[in-house]
């Protein structure tokens, strides 16, 4: 096994978009892992993880979605939640195809988590499983359906609208994880817009009513003090899906990004 590579290009996904991406390669990996980042972050964050993956003899892939770090778009702004998943299944497509008969793994963190789910329902993928981190599949019951609708009006009239602040404090009981996050400047540190907030509402939805249709084998983790994405969200996943192979891991007082937290 080789040290890590760290490699960067572009991955072309449709439309002249050209999506940006990084990799981090060993030689006579054991394993591969296609890391799919959350919101407002982008997959260069991910260096630490990857690096402890590759220790173990994993080669990790991973990208920037649309809106997101390298990638094109309005920083914080996915477009389409359906041109998301839509990239999901290139950047997938392309990795099944460069590597060996070693198992391939998705890894989705939150949002990346629900894009990681959706694909799934939508493409059934040949994957040896799915690790899913705080993944948001679950709709916040605390928003009301008068909410819910003026969401699809503004998304509709004010797209680039401010609605939701997120609290950098809930990633990670640990300060300096805190403050890494808080002065990168590759991360949207800004309010969730309307029509990104909308579009994850409306996917959310979608990906709730097929958690049934899941059959991948899959693990699940999510702390218990996560603040940005309730835990019943991974719970939910874990009841619903049919695969005979799936296990819910919940860390005791664990924040947002267990890979960041005292957990780790």
């Amino acid at each position: 096994m080789s040290p890590a590579l760290g490699e960067s290009s572009t991955i072309e996904v449709g439309g002249g978009v050209a999506l940006f991406r990084h990799f981090w390669l060993i030689s006579d990996p054991k394993a591969h892992v296609l890391i799919v980042h959350g919101y407002g972050e982008h997959c260069t964050r991910y260096y630490p993880v990857a690096r402890r993956l590759n220790d173990q003899g994993y080669s990790v892939y991973s990208y920037d979605h649309r809106g997101h770090g390298r990638s094109p778009g309005k920083l914080g702004h996915v477009p389409s939640f359906d041109a998301v998943i839509d990239d999901l299944k290139v950047v997938f497509d392309l990795v099944q195809g460069g590597i060996g008969d070693e198992p391939l793994f998705i890894w989705g963190h939150s949002m990346g988590g629900l894009i990681t789910t959706a694909f799934t329902v939508r493409n059934q993928p040949e994957v040896e499983g799915l690790v899913l981190t705080s993944p948001g599949v679950k709709s916040d019951g605390n928003v009301s359906p008068v909410l819910i609708a003026m969401s699809g009006l503004i998304a509709a009239f004010l797209p680039w609208m401010p609605v939701h602040a997120l609290d950098a404090n809930g990633i990670s009981r640990v300060q300096k994880e805190v403050d890494k996050y808080v002065n990168d400047p590759m991360v949207y540190h800004g309010k969730i817009l309307a029509r990104t907030g909308n579009g994850m509402m409306n996917t959310i939805k979608k990906v709730e009513s097929k958690l049934g249709t899941i059959t991948l084998p899959f693990i699940a983790m999510h702390g218990t003090e996560d603040s940005l994405v309730h835990h019943s969200a991974s719970e939910l996943l874990f009841e619903k899906a049919s695969s005979e192979d799936k296990t819910l891991k919940l860390y005791d007082g664990g924040y947002h990004e267990l890979f960041n937290d005292e957990c780790k």
